[in-house]
């Protein structure tokens, strides 16, 4: 069984774009293999798990069993430029929970 995934061929070029944002942070989890998703994002106070793959690539066996039983947000996969700015304007855009938290801070509340 191998231990270290492998790095899809567009990943730097996904990385490059990524790093084209403010304030993102992104690390390669690739080597740690076994189905664990390429990338970690750090955005805009969230944290984006981030598979990679080719314009026609699928999830492996390894990557769908490890993402059934991730119980967090769910694993964004990016195949192109496009992807990313998608994946960017969503992250992006402001939620009504962290408004509502903002708002409670504001008022002096906990």
């Amino acid at each position: 069984m191998r231990v270290h995934g492998k790095v899809d061929l567009n990943q730097r070029e996904i990385v490059a774009i990524l790093r084209q944002y403010p304030g993102a942070v992104i690390h390669s989890l690739a080597s740690v293999g076994g189905g664990t998703p390429d990338l970690l994002l750090g955005y805009q106070g969230e944290t984006t798990l981030i598979e990679v793959k080719g314009r026609g690539g699928k999830l492996n066996d390894l990557q769908r069993a490890w993402h059934a039983e991730w119980t967090g947000t769910p694993v964004a996969v990016v195949r192109s430029q496009e992807d990313v700015v998608i994946l960017m304007a969503s992250l992006a855009r402001p939620r009504p929970d962290r408004l509502a938290s903002t708002k409670t801070k504001k008022k002096g509340r906990d």
